[in-house]
């Protein structure tokens, strides 16, 4: 599931950086075609004519080239070799390995907190190259069909989604996620389909003085809705949130009450000079205000939804 969509802005070109990640790999997966073309040379030409499409095809078209591929080996009564040999020629343990290409493509990307959770940041550091040891840190890549079970689907690069390493691999693993039933960070995010929301357990949580509340996930009676809650439910959202983020929705309760929702307001007239509302949200909650601006900051949709659950008066 993705919370925040890796949207296509003006600094994050999804398609030249698709094709960067393409020109990057064309040379070694030609020579893995070549090297195993003996085996099987049907096999190898079909992948050799639609290498592209599958480095660089949408979720969509990566989805249904996979259905494709399987009903064409197991046509030619090859699926279970050609199984065994796709892992080597699209071969991720070796890609991650080139840390060059991987950091590069993380850096691309430029997703600061993970798309699936947005608790985690995900930024990607590196020293100068003429350091020893110039990559210091990067996102995971997971595979949103998973590579044990999509092969063919290993390299593709809108298949790698950046993301932090808890979502990775404590909670996600190699669950078979699908387009019917999830969504996918690359396509879509959340939005208004699914907010999160809070219940106070006693008074005072709900003057924002204890921390003795729930926090919820509301999703909207639609099919979006439904990929959304079968989503947080993976990604067991609910759980963390309510055990780690409290705190912050106590705060924000606060805030509320102890300027009887003109929290904004008051700071408007404090300090004329911050001018847009999106500056006094950023001074005032330490996030951002406008949803293309969530991936920039861990809990940005949480601090919007409960902002908005609790009807702030926002400056004219």
């Amino acid at each position: 599931m993705t919370m925040i969509e890796i949207k296509k802005l003006t600094n994050r070109d999804l398609n030249s950086i698709a094709n960067g990640h393409y020109n990057n790999l064309i040379s070694i997966l030609n020579k893995r075609l070549h090297r195993f073309s003996k085996l099987n040379k049907i096999v190898i030409h079909e992948l050799s004519k639609n290498l592209e499409l599958i480095i660089k095809g949408t979720p969509n078209e990566l989805f249904q080239y996979n259905v494709t591929f399987n009903s064409f080996t197991k046509k030619n009564r090859c699926f279970k070799k050609t199984n065994q040999l796709l892992p080597k020629i699209f071969n991720y343990e070796a890609y991650i390995k080139n840390l060059v290409d991987t950091y590069s493509l993380a850096k691309q990307l430029n997703v600061n907190t993970c798309p699936y959770c947005n608790r985690n940041y995900t930024v990607t550091v590196e020293k100068k190259k003429s350091s020893k040891k110039p990559h210091i840190v990067r996102p995971d890549f997971d595979h949103f069909f998973p590579k044990s079970k999509y092969p063919l689907l290993a390299l593709s690069f809108y298949n790698l989604i950046p993301c932090c390493s808890l979502c990775n691999s404590r909670v996600k693993g190699d669950v078979d996620m699908t387009l019917s039933k999830h969504i996918h960070p690359y396509v879509e995010g959340f939005d208004s389909s699914l907010v999160f929301n809070y219940t106070p357990n006693n008074v005072d949580s709900m003057l924002g003085l204890s921390t003795n509340l729930e926090i919820d996930l509301v999703s909207e009676a639609t099919a979006k809705g439904d990929r959304c809650k079968t989503n947080a439910e993976l990604f067991k959202l609910k759980d963390i949130y309510g055990i780690s983020h409290t705190d912050e929705v106590a705060d924000i309760i606060r805030k509320f009450h102890i300027s009887s929702g003109r929290y904004l307001e008051t700071l408007a007239k404090q300090f004329p000079q911050l001018g847009t509302v999106e500056e006094l949200y950023k001074i005032a909650f330490a996030n951002y205000y406008q949803p293309t601006d969530f991936g920039k900051r861990p809990l940005s949709k949480l601090t919007k939804d409960i902002f908005e659950q609790l009807k702030f008066i926002i400056p004219k």
